[in-house]
């Protein structure tokens, strides 16, 4: 994975990937990633950076209040449309995702990399 990608966007990138690679090999189990769109929580305070940072203090203005926010992951934990391995946006809008987030060699190197950090801990998934 590329380094230079902020920690968030790894970390939403690694969120995608395991999730797909997960409803791939567990289909007992209803697995719908989300992202909810720019939601005004109090995460952007640990930003960094001297542009990012004022930058996101502006952008949580026009962020989606939390109480809606949360609705993207109601929606996915009930709706009947909510379909296991595909990714959705705020409020069950069906996204593509990125093409990076479509490599399905990085999805299962990261797999495989998290059952290794798992081994010994949980049952192995196949």
């Amino acid at each position: 994975m590329a380094s230079v990608w902020p920690y968030p966007i790894r970390y939403m990138l690694a969120n995608l990937h395991y999730a797909r690679a997960l409803a791939r090999r567990e289909r007992q189990v209803k697995i719908v990633p989300v992202h909810p769109g720019m939601v005004a929580t109090n995460l952007h305070h640990a930003s960094e950076g001297f542009f990012l940072k004022p930058f996101l203090f502006a952008a949580i203005a026009f962020a989606t209040p939390v109480e809606k926010g949360a609705l993207s992951q109601i929606w996915a934990a009930v709706s009947p449309d909510a379909k296991t391995g595909k990714y959705y946006g705020p409020i069950g809008k069906a996204e593509s995702g990125s093409k990076t987030s479509q490599n399905r060699e990085l999805l299962e190197e990261l797999f495989a990399y998290i059952q290794t950090e798992l081994e010994g801990h949980v049952e192995k998934i196949v």
